[in-house]
Order: C-alpha cells, then sequence, then structure tokens
C-alpha cells in the first residue's frame, strides 16, 4: 500500500481487474460478513475528535485495501490528521464514496468502553456504529468488490478527518488543496436520515439536501453592580431573555427537500399523511406540530425552520457574559437571511463573532443516479419507499459539491418498529451500537446501489 504524509502523493492510483476471489462466487452475505470485521476494527480505534488522530483508522482502512491488492494514497493537512483516498478506473467520472473517520467524545454512561468494539447479543458497540464509521466499512468492501469489475463509471473511495471540527483537516483540506483527487459527477456518504414508519408504510430518505452550520459567539455586556442590589440589565439576565425568544424556535420556512418529503410522504400514508401534508403550510404547520408529541414535533419542526442551540457559556453573569450559539441554517437562505431572522427572534441585534461557517447544500432529486438509488431501495428493500429528504446532521457534502458533485446521503441500515424510536438518541448517544442483521441488510443495499450504476453493463472481469 502506498501511502504518503503530509500532501506529498503524486496521484491516487488506480486498480482494477487484480488477482483475488472471484466476485461471482463470494456472496453479498459473505462479503457483509467482511464489512461486519471491518466495523469491529473500526470501532476499536480511537478517533474522537476532540483532540482528533484518524491515523488508526486509516491505517486498519488501509491495511483492508492492501490485502485486497489495492493501493491507495494519504493525504495529512496536519501530522494525524489523515485523509485516505483510492480509486477504481472507469470509463468516464461516476461517484466519490465518503465517510468520515473521527466521532464525537462519548460521553458518560457507556456499558461497554466506548472503543472496545464490544459485540453482545448480535449487536456492535462503539462511536460510529450507526454512523460513518458503519458506512465507511461497508464502503470499503463494496469498493474492493468494485475493483473485480468493468466499470462505465470511475469509483472513488475518501476516508476523511476531521468531521467533527468542521472539515478543516479533511473534506475542506482535499477540496481545496487536492481537488484533481476529486474528479465525480456525483457524491454519496452517510446522511442521518433513517428509514422510518408510518402506519404500513415503511420510508427510507435519500438525503438530498444538507442543512448549513454557523457556529456564533454572541456577548452580552451589562451594567455591573453588586449582588446585594437587583441588576435587570446584568449580563446573565440579557443571555436569559435571549434564551427564553429561542425556546419557541425560528420561523418555519421549509426548503425543497423537505417539502417533496412531507408531499411524498403524506401522499402514500393515506389519512394518516394529512398532518405531513399540513406541514407544507405555513400557515396549518404551527396547528399540525402542536398535535404531535414532543419528540415528533421537535424532528419535524426541524425539517422546516433553522435551529438555534446554545452549546458553550461563559463569564460573569454581572458584567459580560457570552453564548456559543451552533445556528443550523435552511438550504437556500444565506447568511445574512439567516442571521437577520435570528435577530428578529431575539428582539434585536446582538454583538456576536462568527467562529466558523459550513454552507447548506441541496441537489436534485431528478438525477440518473438519485433515480438508481431509489430503484435499488425498492428492489432491495421491498416494501420501502425512497423519498428525498433534507439531512438535519453534520455532513461534507458542502465541500464537494463546490466541485461540481450533485451530493447524496444514506444510513442504509434497515431497523424493526420497535428500534425506529430510538435511533435518534441511540445515534450519537451512550452505548451506540448497531445489529448485524441491520447491518448484514444495509450492506447489500449500498452494495446494490454503489455497483448497480457504475458497472459496466454486460460486461465481466477480465
Amino acid at each position: 500500500m502506498s501511502l504518503n504524509g503530509h500532501g506529498s502523493a503524486q496521484s491516487v492510483a488506480a486498480v482494477g481487474g487484480h488477482p483475488g476471489p472471484s466476485s461471482r462466487a463470494m456472496s453479498v452475505i459473505a462479503r457483509a460478513g467482511r464489512a461486519w470485521a471491518l466495523l469491529r476494527e473500526l470501532l476499536r480505534a480511537d478517533t474522537a475528535n476532540p483532540p482528533g488522530d484518524e491515523s488508526s483508522a486509516s491505517e486498519i482502512l488501509g491495511d483492508f485495501l492492501s490485502d485486497e491488492g489495492l493501493s491507495a494514497v494519504r493525504l495529512d493537512d496536519e501530522p494525524g490528521r489523515a485523509n485516505l483516498l483510492a480509486r477504481v478506473p472507469g470509463e468516464r467520472p461516476g461517484v466519490l464514496l465518503t465517510g468520515s473517520m473521527d466521532v464525537p467524545p462519548p460521553g458518560k454512561g457507556w456499558s461497554h468502553p466506548p472503543f472496545g468494539g464490544v459485540e453482545e447479543n448480535g449487536f456492535l458497540y462503539g462511536p460510529g456504529a450507526l454512523g460513518d464509521k458503519a458506512f465507511l466499512a461497508m464502503a470499503a468492501v463494496a469498493f474492493a468488490e468494485a475493483s473485480r469489475r468493468r466499470l462505465s463509471r470511475e469509483l472513488i473511495l475518501a476516508a476523511v478527518a476531521d468531521r467533527e471540527g468542521g472539515g478543516r483537516c479533511g473534506a475542506r483540506f482535499l477540496a481545496q488543496a487536492h481537488p484533481e483527487f476529486l474528479k465525480a459527477d456525483y457524491m454519496l456518504g452517510w446522511s442521518g436520515c433513517f428509514a422510518q414508519s408510518l402506519g404500513k408504510l415503511r420510508l427510507l430518505p435519500i438525503g438530498t439536501a444538507q442543512k448549513g452550520r454557523l457556529d456564533l459567539r454572541l456577548r452580552f455586556r451589562g451594567a455591573g453592580g453588586g449582588g446585594g442590589t437587583h441588576q435587570p440589565k446584568a449580563a446573565a439576565f440579557m443571555a436569559a431573555k435571549a434564551l427564553s425568544r429561542l425556546i419557541g424556535g425560528l420561523p418555519l420556512r421549509g426548503c425543497g427537500a423537505s417539502r417533496v418529503f412531507l408531499k411524498e410522504a403524506g401522499l402514500r400514508s393515506g389519512w394518516r399523511g394529512l398532518p405531513m401534508w399540513a406541514l407544507t403550510s405555513q400557515s396549518l404547520a404551527p396547528a399540525a406540530l402542536a398535535l404531535m408529541s414532543e419528540e415528533r414535533s421537535g424532528r419535524m419542526r426541524a425539517l422546516l425552520s433553522a435551529t438555534a442551540t446554545p452549546v458553550r457559556f461563559e463569564g460573569s453573569g454581572v458584567d459580560a457574559l457570552t453564548m456559543d450559539l451552533s445556528l443550523r441554517t435552511l438550504p437556500g437562505r444565506s447568511r445574512e437571511q439567516s442571521l437577520s431572522e435570528l435577530w428578529r427572534v431575539l428582539g434585536g441585534e446582538v454583538e456576536h463573532e462568527v467562529l466558523g461557517e459550513v454552507p447548506s447544500v441541496e441537489s436534485s432529486h431528478r438525477t440518473p443516479f438519485f433515480r438508481h438509488l431509489a430503484e435499488s431501495v425498492r428492489r432491495v428493500f421491498p416494501g420501502h419507499e425512497p423519498v428525498p429528504c433534507l439531512g438535519l446532521h453534520a455532513t461534507d457534502a458542502a465541500f464537494f459539491s463546490r466541485l461540481g458533485m450533485e451530493c447524496y446521503g444514506m444510513s442504509p441500515l434497515l431497523f424493526e418498529d420497535r428500534d425506529l424510536a430510538e435511533l435518534p438518541a441511540r445515534a450519537g448517544g451512550p452505548d451506540e451500537r448497531v445489529h448485524g442483521e441491520s447491518f448484514y441488510k444495509g450492506y447489500a443495499l449500498l452494495e446494490e446501489s454503489v455497483l448497480g450504476f457504475v458497472e459496466k453493463k454486460g460486461a465481466a472481469a477480465g
């Protein structure tokens, strides 16, 4: 395996048609088993960010590709901030398969060591088990299988760093410094849009849009004074007033992807879909949300509006206080429009500093690749309907879309109805875990979604 650090690589090695087990003889189930074993290894790699060091995960993936006879290139923006890329050539640009190797630092409440790669009762435990690490394990095995076939479209695998840090050392770095390695028409990554159940209707969302991220530091400056006097203009009271205004949320607007999702879900679910239909109307949406449970209302509101979440406070509380705010913006809204909307809710502009920004992105759901993804869902998961959706979790789509790619996301895991309600809390939380049955089915979907699109029709590997 060729690994070149600190941006010194000359090119991404092309591979294809190498000796190895017969792809036709090896069943999809067997390949899913190899992906499961690879996931176990990735979950044992401590890639918590901060502090951020993806070297161990990069080495695991690099060793896997090397064992498959494939070459890869490693590009580090900073020591330890690894990005691994490999390519299977095709006749024209095709698909970039990508996922992030870093994970948020695990909090308290784990019943197993977070980076122990523990398997128990059919589940694998660890940060990323329901996210990018699961996607990368599937993608790497599907990529290896693609290398044994003749492709009409090129396939690129990119395991990147620093998703949790806004992509500075990962996708942002690659898109800015090494765009020549990322020539593709389409991107496919993890979306966080899990399967949903509406009565008898089962939906599998395909991410076509991604919220933007605007990290703000708000400063509240109050009048000084002792604790023995009433201080209505204390900085803490000013911040508390701002927080109370945010509890009601930001205006309900929606975007193209969220409206398509709600309309299609409503159309296909009969009378149960009436609340979904109502959410597409700005005048009816507040009443429809009021009829839902708090948990469901929160998820639906996130599809329709920007969200503002306080993540950190610092200061004396009397003279000065700062509040770090994570503002997730809707596609189609500029920074100025999003900030103007926030100031209206807060009752006026607040002294602030922009700490970081990742723009929103929205791709068409009328492309050949999206149609193929939808057909793959119906073929592999009978009874499930694919629908475009707005992804609520951070991805790297914004950086790759700048290179001209249409960007999509999937969470190709199939769950029982009893598990669906737990997913939002389980993903990214204590005891994050994935069941083998869900993972194996998900691998079958990802392989069909990718290989079925890039493989040359009617051609077998030589």
